[in-house]
């Protein structure tokens, strides 16, 4: 929080000014090289500390983002020319989330690649939600491109209630549809998976973000979440 008050320009920032918050005083930001190496350390820190595994969570770039100094640098510095508002055309809309897909890429082998370097017997990990949800929300994910790097040896398929009842449209109708979502998220991570070797974990979350919903709610969503995750015979690894 600190870093991000003294850089400002690294907040991601749409194209309103306004930055993106997680919550008080905590912000999404954009992955410069900096940051990336305070990172790194950070993880090393943990490692040196006697910790047996290392996981970044969440490195999201959001569509609506690409309008801070620190993109606009790192736009200078990919492409070799000015920066151009992503929403001004298709071609300046592409090169941006392709940008942000780079910039993420290069965040979690930077953090990963060190800890392979000092620690290699460290087990590496990577928590994502699935290709459907960051569709839903609007983040930029290149799942893909991060699930064969080297540096990456088990992901956590980050998919619960909070994920799992995005309303979703199927036949015209826009509805909450649990279970069935859950279910395409699992799989959507596990078949990205395939052939790669690396363990997948499923997240199994009983509760939500959202701390006012009734707890049969909770209950219900949950084993709506869990009962999809039980439909892959090759998943034997969960988080609770």
């Amino acid at each position: 929080v600190a870093y991000a008050r003294a850089h400002p320009g690294e907040v991601q920032t749409a194209r309103d000014g306004r930055q993106l918050i997680i919550g008080g005083n905590s912000y999404y930001m954009v992955p410069t090289a900096e940051r990336n190496k305070r990172a790194a350390a950070y993880y090393l820190e943990a490692v040196a500390n006697g910790a047996m595994g290392v996981c970044p969570e969440e490195p999201e770039l959001f569509a609506r983002a690409g309008y801070s100094e620190a993109f606009k640098a790192e736009w200078q510095a990919a492409y070799g020319t000015p920066w151009v508002p992503p929403h001004t055309d298709v071609a300046a809309r592409y090169r941006a989330e392709r940008l942000k897909a780079r910039l993420t890429v290069r965040q979690v082998d930077t953090i990963l690649s060190a800890v392979a370097q000092q620690a290699p017997s460290v087990r590496r990990m990577l928590a994502v939600h699935s290709p459907i949800t960051y569709s839903h929300w609007g983040i930029v994910m290149p799942h893909s491109e991060l699930f064969r790097l080297p540096s990456v040896q088990e992901v956590i398929a980050q998919v619960w209630t909070g994920t799992a009842r995005t309303p979703n449209r199927v036949a015209g109708v826009r509805a909450e549809r649990t279970f069935e979502l859950a279910y395409l998220e699992y799989s959507s991570i596990v078949c990205l998976l395939r052939g790669l070797g690396k363990p997948v974990w499923m997240l199994m979350d009983p509760v939500e973000d959202n701390p006012d919903r009734p707890m049969e709610d909770y209950r219900r969503n949950y084993a709506e979440t869990l009962v999809a995750s039980l439909l892959f015979p090759t998943a034997d690894r969960f988080e609770v």
